[in-house]
């Protein structure tokens, strides 16, 4: 069975996006515009939903922040030597058996 889609026409087409915004309870772009697409269409709708949901204030205030939380950096003081000793693991050679060494 093919899904028949209708060209909604622009007079309607804030109501949809309404609707659907609050249908799926504010989800974000890409459900919403799902959500419309399984019953109509219309040119641009991809913009018109990224525009709506970016001045949706709900769905603004839901949205996860995507800024890194950057932790002030402070001197670390030792008394003596080898009191502080740091170690950067980033990458591990893989062997077959491992041995520690210090050279």
């Amino acid at each position: 069975m093919v899904n028949d889609v209708i060209t909604l026409p622009q007079l309607l087409q804030m109501e949809a996006l309404y609707f659907a915004n609050g249908q799926q309870a504010h989800v974000g772009e890409m459900k919403i515009t799902n959500l419309i697409l399984d019953t109509c269409d219309w040119p641009a709708l991809h913009k018109d939903v990224a525009r709506y949901v970016n001045s949706c204030l709900v769905c603004q205030s839901s949205k996860p922040s995507r800024e890194r939380m950057k932790f002030p950096l402070r001197p670390l003081q030792s008394g003596a030597p080898i009191e502080l000793v740091q170690i950067d693991n980033l990458k591990l050679a893989k062997t077959e058996s491992w041995c520690p060494s210090d050279h």
